[in-house]
């Protein structure tokens, strides 16, 4: 499975994040990260690390950002390498996509939890880039 292949396994979601702001929302994002790694313990679902240096998008697959992370499965025995993308939506938000690279034979049996571990380091992740958009929000706010 390729990361262009649709039958990839993906999971998304919307932030309420401006995607003029964006590009800042990452840099601070990257600032405050001093070895530039992010990594979450999602309980029993496994854990997600994250690449915090994004890099723009190439000019085919159009405006956005994207980096490396990894999810590891509860045990962490098994890792499933993914590519993390954020893209502006034509909301006036951005949307997170997570895709998964080549599927290890372990992962490849159990894609349901993969989605799943998926889906929570997304939400961990909207969640983190949210705080850094707020606080853009309330620097630009009239005295």
């Amino acid at each position: 499975m390729s990361p262009s292949d649709p039958s990839t396994p993906r999971v998304a979601r919307r932030v309420a994040i401006n995607p003029i702001d964006l590009d800042l929302v990452l840099v601070r994002l990257r600032r405050d990260t001093p070895e530039q790694r992010l990594e979450w313990n999602l309980g029993e679902n496994g854990a997600f690390d994250l690449d915090t240096s994004f890099v723009a998008l190439g000019p085919s697959d159009g405006p956005g950002f994207a980096t490396s992370a990894r999810l590891w499965d509860p045990t962490h025995l098994a890792v499933a390498p993914i590519v993390v993308t954020i893209r502006p939506g034509g909301d006036g938000r951005c949307e997170l996509e997570a895709r998964a690279g080549s599927l290890s034979p372990w992962w490849s049996r159990h894609v349901h939890e993969f989605l799943r571990l998926a889906t929570a380091a997304l939400d961990e992740l909207g969640e983190e880039l949210l705080w850094y958009a707020a606080g853009l929000r309330r620097e630009r706010r009239p005295f």
